[in-house]
């Protein structure tokens, strides 16, 4: 069975318009949608001929018993577009794919109808109970006793995982669970298919070898992921020149700005934002990693792939000032990683 495809986006980014036309191009007979963020009376954007467009609104969320008072839910709440598609659509089962999610070097029709002949309910990566996950509480503060994770940037869920994310989300929303924030849509989704009995099965054991650079963190410049020779690859996050550069310097800015924020407020333990931040980007000029690893501890499994090389390319992908961010990241973290309390990745 063929699933449709969608695309999660606020508006017609050139990632965006990058991987639309990726997707059409290289699977021309399946049904692609942009499910576009129109929540909190968000004026519609103006999207170029040829999208297939179905809106995420307040009156969505209405007619599906949902919340439409929660400022981040955009951000938050990827499991809502889920819930748009099945009322728009009455969709048997559904890609999502977030919009900085590449596929580089691959034939994507063929990648996923591979990935089409798995009968699963929910398709992930990183599938696996939640119990030592920093966000379960989110979860187990609402009463969950068994929370489950995932990752979300590329998801597939059946009609019944649609149903029963859905249901548990209805039924958590109303319920206050302290200064965390409402559950994400990677604990709701996970916890809801696999605590009902449904089936779940994670992308980095289907496709072992495309997911070595899809992780949550550090930034990654799409040209420059392309040029690497191990392969092909789905990445995330990944962005084109000018998004990229404009995203490291807005995350290094707000992460200044946060810190700046609880010390004013009496609230600060520590440039802790600061020093997660630049430690991110401190890890494309620190030829070792060593300050991904006093910071984060033992550097994820695909750091290995980031060699000098590659973070010079990515370096070089920079403008000027963004550049003098960076490469100056390093010197801060070491000044500032002693003040705060030990982040985790």
């Amino acid at each position: 069975m063929r699933s449709l495809i969608a695309l999660r986006a606020h508006r017609p980014t050139a990632a965006v318009e990058h991987l639309h036309a990726q997707l059409r191009t290289g699977y021309p007979d399946a049904r692609i949608v942009v499910v576009a963020d129109q929540l909190h009376d968000a004026p519609p954007q103006a999207w170029p001929p040829g999208y297939d467009v179905v809106s995420l609104t307040d009156e969505v969320l209405t007619s599906a018993g949902l919340r439409t008072d929660l400022e981040d839910a955009g951000w938050r709440c990827g499991d809502y577009a889920y819930y748009a598609l099945q009322q728009a659509l009455d969709v048997d089962r559904a890609w999502l794919v977030e919009p900085d999610v590449q596929f580089l070097g691959m034939d994507v029709r063929a990648f996923l109808d591979d990935l089409d002949a798995s009968d699963a309910d929910l398709i992930a990566t990183d599938i696996r109970p939640g119990d030592d996950w920093f966000w379960s509480y989110q979860l187990t503060s609402r009463g969950v006793e068994e929370p489950w994770r995932c990752f979300f940037p590329l998801t597939r869920l059946s009609r019944a995982a649609i149903g029963a994310s859905l249901d548990l989300r209805r039924r958590l929303q109303w319920i206050e669970g302290g200064d965390l924030g409402h559950p994400n849509d990677e604990g709701v989704v996970a916890t809801a298919v696999m605590n009902a009995g449904l089936t779940g099965e994670d992308l980095r054991l289907l496709q072992p070898d495309a997911f070595t650079h899809f992780h949550h963190r550090p930034k990654l410049h799409r040209d420059v992921v392309a040029a690497l020779p191990d392969g092909v690859h789905v990445a995330h996050p990944c962005l084109e020149g000018g998004e990229f550069a404009q995203s490291v310097r807005r995350e290094c800015l707000r992460a200044v700005r946060d810190d700046l924020r609880a010390l004013t407020s009496g609230r600060s333990r520590g440039p802790a934002r600061t020093v997660e931040t630049l430690g991110d980007h401190a890890l494309l000029t620190d030829r070792e990693q060593a300050l991904h690893f006093h910071i984060f501890g033992a550097p994820d499994a695909q750091y290995r792939h980031y060699d000098s090389g590659f973070r010079g390319n990515l370096l070089n992908a920079l403008p000027v000032d963004v550049r003098g961010v960076v490469t100056i990241a390093h010197l801060l973290v070491r000044l500032l990683a002693p003040l705060a309390p030990r982040a985790r990745g």
